[in-house]
């Protein structure tokens, strides 16, 4: 039993911490500076020592979490509006004094803000017609004129047509260099929806 003692007391006589008093030639200093860089940091010490610790890698990307679970439905929303509403329809046709031409015009209102419209002149040897769509805000969208070439007076030189609603009739130009002529088609139908 002595012995063992005896071999406890030197394992901790061994196993001690030595300190000592501080040499002359040690000098008492501050501490380390740490600066943060984009990919580490400098540690900088001021004995002139300094080591450079550089990021780590990224890791491998972990597995994807489960789906979370569906949310309350949402309330209906209004009834939408049916933009294709014919809100008002106008049409007139007639022959045009002293020719051998008739003259349509057909114009279509919808409810969406859109204007429909087609005209066209038609005799027994020719039938030219144009069509064209107007927006509300359009300046042309109240007269909704429709424009198309054909040359009745004098030389093939570029006469054109003009027809387009005033109030309940249609007015029908023909503008020319050798001529210029103009009816007013009171033979219409307008209907409101």
């Amino acid at each position: 039993m002595k012995k063992l003692l005896i071999v406890v007391l030197l394992a901790l006589v061994g196993c001690s911490r030595y300190t000592s008093e501080p040499d002359e030639d040690d000098l008492t200093t501050d501490s380390c500076t740490v600066y943060q860089e984009e990919d580490g940091a400098i540690i900088e010490c001021p004995d002139g020592s300094s080591a450079i610790i550089q990021n780590g890698v990224d890791g491998n990307n972990g597995i994807d979490g489960t789906n979370g679970i569906n949310g309350v439905d949402g309330n209906n929303g209004q009834n939408g509006i049916s933009e294709n509403t014919l809100n008002e329809y106008f049409y007139c046709e007639a022959q045009l004094n002293n020719t051998d031409l008739f003259v349509h015009y057909t114009l279509s209102i919808f409810s969406g803000g859109f204007v429909f419209v087609n005209a066209g002149v038609y005799g027994p040897m020719i039938e030219i017609n144009n069509s064209a769509m107007y927006s509300n805000f359009h300046v042309d969208a109240q007269a909704a004129p429709v424009y198309f070439t054909y040359d009745l007076a004098g030389d093939i030189n570029g006469g054109y047509w003009r027809i387009y609603r005033q109030a309940q009739t249609a007015i029908v130009d023909y503008i020319d260099i050798d001529e210029q002529l103009s009816w007013q088609i009171t033979e219409c139908v307008y209907e409101n929806y």
